[in-house]
């Protein structure tokens, strides 16, 4: 845990803790009305289930004459619901049209689990601050000519390292926020379960100390370039625009390849199915030249694809005409 404090003028500072209070109180009274309500239920369950258990609804026609043989309502209990003993479950009302969904006498779904609010005002008031400070946007923004978005775009960050035996849940501890404090395992589980990426940090096994760092998914930089150096699919014979593709590790990420330009290449969401499910294997060279080879035994090679390149006219010879004439 960790303080955040604010010094400012008396007026806001006042200001901003009676609003705290005041949101708070409502989320308090909101939650004694949902207690309130869920108790009645409870207790109307339990009454039309004692009703019920007294009268033994049984064979009781409800319209155009017929009778439910043996429908046998029973009672759970209150808050629970109500079922049929009868084939379906479903007792004809009238003119044959049935009642479907779930049966309950308090008016809830089968299964629905009640939740009330367990904080105190004080943990209302922290948790009120801290989703206003890191979601809103300031009612005055001077940015927005500048920042897209203005400041309401922008969102907090915070680098965490987590143990891949904590996330596992082989060991309990270990994640740090960076730089200053230990983070529980709960709280890093939901940050790991909400990142949009990850950076592999692989260290000295006796020291500690960080060897190197990638990631499972290509930089911005690195598609930029495997987009100008593959220009299409590198599966053999196909042409689909590099741009259009997805980025394959050679060695596969889980088995230790890295994410960088000479383990990745472009390929189609069909061939890289292909690539990973048929059995091809795939050997790739410096510069970007694979070598693939089939199930079947055969190889095939796949260079980049040229590009056009323009080279300088020569320089003229003394005495030659200022103009060369084409050759055709």
């Amino acid at each position: 845990m960790s303080m955040l404090g604010a010094i400012g003028p008396s007026v806001e500072v006042h200001g901003v803790y009676d609003r705290l209070t005041r949101q708070g109180k409502a989320v308090k009274a909101a939650d004694r009305i949902a207690r309130r309500e869920a108790a009645e239920r409870d207790a109307g369950s339990a009454a039309a289930c004692d009703g019920l258990e007294g009268v033994g609804v049984e064979g009781v026609g409800l319209g155009g004459g017929a009778e439910q043989g043996g429908a046998g309502w029973e009672c759970s209990g209150p808050g629970g619901e109500a079922d049929s003993g009868a084939g379906s479950g479903v007792p004809d009302i009238g003119d044959g049209e049935s009642v479907a969904g779930p049966r309950t006498i308090d008016g809830r779904d089968a299964g629905e689990e009640l939740w009330f609010d367990q904080r105190s005002l004080d943990e209302i008031r922290t948790d009120l601050l801290f989703d206003m400070m890191l979601t809103s946007t300031p009612s005055v923004d001077t940015t927005s000519g500048t920042v897209e978005g203005g400041l309401g775009a922008i969102r907090a960050h915070v680098q965490v390292t987590v143990p891949a035996t904590t996330l596992a849940g082989t060991t309990a501890g270990g994640a740090e926020l960076d730089g200053k404090c230990a983070v529980d395992p709960e709280t890093a589980k939901i940050l790991t379960g909400n990142a949009p990426g990850f950076d592999r940090v692989f260290l000295d096994p006796i020291g500690g100390a960080v060897l190197a760092v990638d990631r499972r998914h290509a930089t911005a930089a690195q598609k930029r370039y495997l987009m100008a150096r593959d220009v299409r699919c590198r599966f053999p014979g196909c042409r689909r625009p590099a741009r259009d593709c997805e980025w394959d590790h050679r060695e596969d990420y889980a088995l230790g390849g890295k994410t960088d330009v000479e383990n990745l290449g472009a390929y189609c969401k069909r061939h890289h199915t292909l690539k990973h499910a048929a059995g091809w294997t795939v050997v790739q060279h410096p510069g970007g030249r694979l070598q693939f080879t089939a199930p079947s035994g055969l190889a095939y090679a796949d260079d980049p694809p040229p590009r056009v390149v323009f080279i300088p006219d020569p320089p003229l010879q003394p005495g030659s005409p200022a103009v060369i004439a084409a050759p055709f």
